[in-house]
């Protein structure tokens, strides 16, 4: 129920409307938090943290944040890859809000990590929006050059993942065939079956209608 409540909130942030999104985190943050689920207490307010963004209220995005980065810290390591995405993801958004709030220096510091981060795991949408964000800071500085540096860097992760992301519905593609292929053959089977079934059934009865009187 909980991961179902999540994913409307996201379904909601992607449509812009912001309120709804809002009541959905709240249900999906209270049925997480009773199972001390820090992983995904942790995604919730990496999304908070996004919302408040949107709506410029940095102080709350950035608190948001630093909860997201508490929850995650009390995660296990039976999460590892989905962990490291989740600290990929915090320093982005906290780079995010560093940077609105002209925190320059440390906005900085969050995004070259999250790049770091990104790269050396291929988190390729992670790796471009860390980069986009590293070249508009950098032209806030006025370093020019750096900032066109890590605009064309943007620009080829974005590329990459765009060309992941179509390798993915692909493979999925032919994942969903070949599960389609095997049910079909099943019910052929199963068909099949139930034909020789109701053969050997006519074949007893009239076994058993034209058997001679005695």
């Amino acid at each position: 129920m909980a991961i179902a409540y999540a994913n409307i909130s996201n379904i909601y942030i992607n449509s812009e409307q912001e309120d709804l999104a809002f009541e959905s985190l709240k249900m999906a943050t209270r049925l997480f938090e009773r199972t001390q689920n820090y992983f995904r207490i942790s995604e919730s307010y990496i999304s908070y943290s996004k919302l408040y963004l949107k709506k410029g209220e940095m102080q709350k995005a950035y608190e948001s944040i630093q909860m997201a980065i508490e929850a995650i810290d009390k995660e296990g390591n039976s999460y590892m890859g989905p962990k490291t995405l989740a600290h990929s993801s915090i320093q982005l958004v906290l780079g995010q809000v560093l940077l609105k709030m002209d925190s320059l220096q440390q906005s900085e510091k969050a995004l070259l990590k999250c790049f770091d981060l990104s790269k050396e795991n291929n988190f390729y949408n992670n790796s471009s929006l860390a980069a986009r964000n590293l070249s508009s800071l950098y032209k806030t500085m006025g370093k020019w050059q750096t900032a066109f540096k890590y605009l064309e860097t943007s620009i080829e992760f974005s590329n990459i993942s765009r060309n992941d992301e179509k390798l993915n519905r692909l493979a999925k593609k032919e994942l969903d065939y070949t599960i389609e292929k095997q049910k079909r053959k099943q019910q052929i089977m199963l068909l099949e079956q139930k034909n020789e079934q109701t053969r050997n059934y006519w074949l007893l009865a009239t076994g058993v209608c034209f058997r001679p009187c005695l």
